[in-house]
């Protein structure tokens, strides 16, 4: 009976046929993990161009908000300018309104008028 040969005796020789078809199965391997990572890096770059595009047409959008704002800015500072000037006219009109109120308070009312007028006829009367 033989002895079994131990690990450490056991040297294992291969034929370059062998080593040929270990390295082509390595090969193929390797093709197939950088066929996947290929594929991947497409689609990566594939949405990385959608996240462009999207990224430009919000650029735009908001381009064109900043437009829009600026314009209301420019409309809502005449719309203050119009807003002060007529504060300043009305605290002109309530200076003017108390004056005419005061001159009618200095006069006398229709009813006080014809009252008075019926007094200087009677004294008119009474004189002549």
């Amino acid at each position: 009976m033989k002895k079994p040969a131990s690990k450490q005796n056991m040297k294992r020789s291969y034929s370059g046929g062998d080593v040929k078809r270990y390295l082509g199965i390595l090969k193929e391997h390797f093709d197939d993990k950088v066929a996947v990572v290929s594929e991947q890096f497409v689609d990566v770059r594939r949405d990385i161009a959608g996240v462009k595009s999207t990224l430009d047409s919000h650029t735009q959008i908001l381009d064109s908000h900043t437009e829009k704002l600026n314009s209301h800015t420019g409309k809502l500072d005449s719309h203050t300018e119009m807003i002060g000037k007529i504060m300043t006219d009305i605290e002109i009109l309530k200076g003017d309104m108390s004056e005419v109120k005061n001159d009618l308070k200095q006069k006398i009312n229709r009813n006080e008028f014809v009252s008075l007028e019926r007094r200087v006829r009677l004294l008119e009367s009474k004189v002549k």
